[in-house]
């Protein structure tokens, strides 16, 4: 049976570049009970698919893209709820592409890779997930709005796209199995483009208007508006100077809600609204704003949560007044009094009704913290002493936190703003970093910062103690802070195979230290993953070997068989998870010669008489190479080969279209002479004066004729490139058979 196969268009897919640690989510499917997440396999990095079993039993792991990558990173923008991520971005020498978890691929080929969007060569173009659908021609590409129609298959993408220094909306169109179609409705040009929810926000003519992309033909505009801004997940527009908070279904302000100017808070349900140099609240509910709060105060915050409910303090009058999330008054001094305190070490917490905290020295009753909503664990440690470790979250349910603490001893507050908890380095001090990258030390006897000559922007704790500058160097934590060489800078430990233990270093470089447990110390001047398996080839003194996991060693690869032929493959299992056994069929040489299949899972040794040369068989005059191994009566191989494509002509193929011929336009000039007369003055000597006497003159002119032929429509014949072979004139093609330890015959699938 033959396999078609056929080009896949490239299609690109905002990266993120220089990104120090990895995070991804998994990606989960309600209707199928399985998550998508990157997994890295020896160096290589490839995304896995888990379904759950009954009962925690019978869970299935399979490789939706095998490890080929340098990195895999979790697309966030496919993740609803957190969770159902969808799509994954690649890395690989430098370039990026995109993995979605229904196997479609694009390929390490872009500069950046967006939702819907790719950089390739310096210029952006549009994508989809099955091709390529604006070209890399625009110096700028916003994406704006997706639509689909899930009764006809049919999708909608638009793009803000800037080229020649102008903006107009771009629409592509696309139906199932159907080459992509731009809407010729949008081709207006524009000032600027923002992101709308239902479509754009355009600037023309110096004003603002928004327009809704969700059906096709021609934009429907809204009103001009003097500008826009950001506000939740909403817009305020500015009309006749006045800003209005802005419904993105209606595109219309409410003609009550006029202000000075509007502003964003750390709640969504909530807006800061000034007028005169006062603040007030507008809370947006059930679909509509309403004022809560006029404006009568200096400044204004909001804290709480969606579950316990929010609290609206302000400052009127120099004093502080807190509200509910209703605007009902519930203090006119900030005091919401203590509804409990506990001692926690030296520290004495007091927790007011809405849950937030003073902590104070108890001893001498100091406020150390003042009133917060801040997390607190105690601890007495053997470093620093009675410390109280602290995080915020960045905002209420977000479940991210910035950490802080209090240290008893010096009296010292450090705010809750590093992105992780704090790290020991070494008995000496702690570090943190802060969300700009820049890292701090403190000592651990006196919490007093290190004051080194140079930013911190990354600090070694694991193998060697060492600080990062801004430049890249590493540096010894001591007085001098002295340099380390890159080729001294441990980066990792590790040990592959089983029994190969590597050290790798900052310059990448890396060293043998040691094989099954034998001391070896040499540095390695290459080693790569052959096929992304377990086999390892490592080159040493300019010599190299190839080693595979035998049970938990390093086993050499015997390949040589009798006349000088080589025999290698390996097939991996679809079901690896952290603490299996991984079912590695390795098909190699044993020391006698004879062709040896080792089932990784169990060490099982079978022979097979298959006749091989190398890797490869010849089967009716093509020669195949060995696909799959997976018992000693069970070798799969496959050979591609590029077959005349049957639905062209070299190629291409002829088309009939019609074009249009203008008709010719010719003039005629002909001259024309008239008589005129004229009255002129001439002396009569008669009468001894002048008199006015009629002359006749001729007048000359040219009289034009224009004559225009009708326009006629011709049939032409074009070429037109193959779609199926793009142009080419072949394709190609797969063919596989089977060993089945008897004989060769074609696969049946």
């Amino acid at each position: 049976m033959l396999h078609l196969t056929l080009p896949i268009h490239s299609r690109p897919a905002c990266t993120l570049a220089g990104v120090g640690v990895l995070l991804f989510f998994f990606a989960y499917t309600q209707a199928q009970t399985s998550y998508c997440f990157p997994k890295q396999q020896g160096s290589k990095w490839g995304v896995q698919q888990w379904e759950y079993g009954s009962g925690g039993r019978d869970d299935t792991y399979k490789w939706i893209h095998k490890p080929r990558w340098e990195m895999v990173r979790t697309d966030s923008s496919t993740c609803f709820g957190g969770r159902e991520c969808t799509g994954f971005f690649t890395y690989k020498g430098g370039k990026m592409g995109y993995a979605w978890c229904y196997g479609e691929l694009l390929e390490n080929d872009y500069d950046t890779i967006c939702h819907y969007t790719a950089r390739k060569g310096g210029k952006w173009g549009g994508i989809d997930k099955s091709e390529i659908i604006l070209p890399f021609e625009y110096d700028s590409l916003v994406y704006l709005n997706f639509a689909k129609q899930y009764w006809t298959n049919a999708t909608r993408n638009a793009y803000g796209a800037l080229k020649n220094g102008k903006w107009q909306i771009v629409v592509v169109r696309q139906a199932y199995q159907q080459p992509a179609v731009v809407e010729p409705a949008f081709s207006e040009p524009y000032e600027a483009i923002d992101r709308f929810d239902n479509g754009a926000a355009l600037k023309k003519n110096g004003t603002w208007v928004f327009a809704d992309l969700r059906k096709p033909g021609k934009p429907v505009y809204s009103q001009p508006y003097e500008d826009i801004a950001h506000i939740m997940w909403h817009h305020a527009v500015r009309l006749n100077g006045r800003w209005y908070p802005l419904r993105d279904e209606t595109m219309l302000p409410g003609t009550d809600m006029g202000w000075d100017k509007l502003e964003k808070t750390n709640i969504a349900y909530f807006i800061l609204a000034w007028e005169n140099g006062q603040a007030g609240i507008i809370k947006y509910e059930k679909g509509n704003f309403k004022l809560l709060i006029e404006p009568r105060a200096t400044a204004a915050r909001i804290f709480g949560e969606y579950s316990t409910g929010y609290t609206i303090e302000l400052t009127e009058n120099g004093q502080k007044v807190t509200y509910n999330e209703q605007g009902q008054l519930l203090s006119r001094t900030g005091d919401l009094t203590v509804s409990h305190s506990a001692a926690k070490g030296p520290f004495r917490i007091d927790w007011n009704k809405k849950n937030q905290c003073t902590i104070y020295d108890a001893a001498t009753n100091t406020v150390l913290v003042p009133e917060s909503d801040l997390q607190n664990t105690y601890e007495k440690h053997p470093l620093l002493g009675d410390v109280l470790w602290i995080k915020d979250e960045t905002y209420p349910g977000s479940r991210r936190y910035r950490y802080g603490l209090v240290h008893y001893a010096s009296k010292t507050y450090l705010k809750p703003e590093f992105e992780n908890e704090f790290q020991f380095l070494d008995q000496r001090f702690i570090y943190n970093h802060l969300p700009n990258g820049e890292y701090k030390l403190w000592h651990t006897a006196h919490l007093q910062p290190l004051n080194a000559p140079f930013s911190i922007t990354a600090v070694k704790s694991i193998y060697q103690n060492l600080l990062r500058d801004y430049t890249g160097n590493w540096h010894q934590l001591d007085e001098a802070f002295t340099i380390m060489p890159r080729a001294q800078v441990i980066d990792t430990r590790k040990t592959i195979l089983g029994g190969m233990e590597i050290e790798v270093y900052d310059d990448n470089s890396q060293k043998l230290l040691a094989l099954n447990g034998k001391p070896v110390n040499k540095y390695i001047q290459r080693q790569r993953w052959i096929e992304s398996s377990w086999i390892a080839a490592v080159t040493i003194d300019g010599v190299e070997k190839e080693f595979f996991l035998n049970g938990n060693r390093a086993e050499e690869c015997r390949y040589a068989l009798g006349n000088g032929v080589i025999v290698r493959h390996h097939a991996m299992a679809e079901k690896p998870w952290p603490g299996e056994a991984f079912n590695t069929p390795l098909l190699l040489a044993d020391s006698a010669g004879k062709l040896l299949l080792i089932n990784g899972y169990n060490n099982k040794r079978m022979y097979t008489s298959v006749p091989l040369t190398g890797e490869q068989v010849l089967f009716e005059g093509r020669l195949y190479k060995l696909l799959d191994a997976t018992a000693a009566n069970s070798l799969s191989f496959s050979c591609k080969e590029m077959v005349k494509c049957n639905q062209c002509t070299n190629g291409y193929n002829p088309k009939v279209v019609k074009r249009t011929i203008k008709g010719e336009t010719t003039y005629d000039t002909k001259k024309v002479t008239t008589m005129g007369s004229s009255v002129e003055s001439k002396w009569n000597p008669n009468t001894n004066s002048y008199q006015y006497v009629k002359v006749d003159k001729p007048s000359t002119s040219y009289e034009t004729i224009e004559h225009k032929e009708p326009d006629r429509e011709v049939e032409e014949t074009i070429q037109v490139r193959c779609k199926v072979c793009n142009g080419d004139g072949k394709v190609e093609i797969t063919r596989y058979i089977y060993w089945n330890g008897t004989t060769l015959k074609p696969s049946d699938f």
